[in-house]
């Protein structure tokens, strides 16, 4: 998980500036980015749900911070793995996210999900049917692509 936040963090736009709490972390890290946090400076930030939960992290934004947007990315883990995996995905309810961040908006993502899945996902976090979005993808497609595309720049030499 925090080898997806980094590497996530390290693909936003330079114009957005973003940061990232994990335990792996150093002390000294954690808190140039809260301090970064507080200030405004970050706009994007990457946190586990463990740390989401955390009433510590959670009071900074009950006396002054607020969220615009909470993503919760790999959502599948709200429903699929989360009973043994990650019990803190199963505790992420839309009304905690809204009350306890101010958050505006929650956007639930995730590229494997069932139909049940997505169902449960969506009960656990209070998005109605009606704004699901959802795309499939033909990886096969996309791998042939990006074959093809790479003879023909190998036979462009």
């Amino acid at each position: 998980m925090v080898s997806l936040m980094i590497d996530q963090l390290k693909h936003l736009p330079s114009i957005i500036k973003g940061g990232l709490l994990s335990s792996s972390q150093r002390p000294e890290e954690a808190t140039e980015t809260l301090r970064k946090l507080k200030e405004g400076i970050i706009k994007v930030l990457f946190v586990s749900p463990e740390r989401l939960l955390n009433l510590e992290f959670l009071s900074m934004f009950r006396l002054s911070l607020s969220v615009s947007l909470v993503v919760v990315d790999e959502a599948h883990c709200v429903s699929e793995w989360s009973h043994n995996f990650r019990p803190s995905y199963m505790r992420l309810k839309a009304s905690m996210l809204f009350s306890e961040l101010k958050a505006e908006c929650i956007l639930a993502m995730t590229a494997t999900a069932t139909t049940m899945t997505l169902e449960a996902v969506m009960s656990a976090l209070e998005i109605p049917s009606t704004n699901l979005i959802q795309k499939s993808t033909n990886l096969i497609q996309l791998n042939y692509l990006q074959n093809i595309s790479h003879l023909q720049n190998t036979f462009k030499l």
